[in-house]
């Protein structure tokens, strides 16, 4: 390094002694160290906790429940439920007995048959709509299992306490869908 003296008590140093290369070198060991600080480490674990809850909470189980919602309502259009207009003969008779014909006692009994097979295919088909509805709870409680085990096991990484809230959650479900596990002593 060459010193050139300027005036009393001062000198300047050429700019080509400090070469390109260290200062970029100082220049990031400066970053670093700004980076270092607690607080930037708490902003960047922070940040990354919102990002890992966006990113859970966008996992929410919206498209099975918009895939098995569509199917349902497209079910629901297909099912024909056309209740008929109920009609009952009128007495003629102040007395609360009537009785009909033989011919029209067997229409009648043929029209109840027709009733009887139309009810039956009516309760058929809510069953299979009641099942199919049952299945999509399933699927969607699945997904929120799923979910908050995986928010479970995020807590578990950060080495911080498990809320006994997430872990009632998970095992309501477990309950409601039948999950039974053997628990190790």
């Amino acid at each position: 390094m060459e010193l050139q003296w300027i005036g009393v008590g001062t000198w300047e140093s050429p700019v080509n002694v400090v070469p390109e290369k260290h200062l970029e070198a100082w220049l990031l060991t400066q970053e670093n160290l700004k980076n270092d600080s607690p607080q930037a480490m708490a902003k960047i674990e922070r940040d990354e906790v919102v990002e890992k809850m966006k990113e859970l909470i966008q996992k929410v189980p919206l498209e099975t429940y918009e895939g098995f919602f569509i199917t349902t309502k497209q079910s629901k259009r297909n099912w024909k439920h056309t209740p008929g207009k109920r009609e009952y003969p009128k007495l003629e008779s102040d007395d609360d007995t009537y009785t009909l014909p033989e011919d029209d006692m067997a229409q009648v009994a043929e029209r109840m048959l027709v009733m009887w097979n139309n009810l039956q295919e009516d309760n058929a088909e809510l069953d299979e709509s009641t099942t199919d509805h049952n299945n999509n709870l399933k699927i969607l409680l699945l997904e929120y299992r799923k979910l908050l085990i995986e928010t479970i096991e995020f807590i578990k990484a950060k080495k911080e306490t498990i809320p006994p809230n997430l872990q009632e959650a998970v095992s309501h479900i477990d309950n409601q869908i039948g999950y039974h596990w053997i628990r190790r002593s």
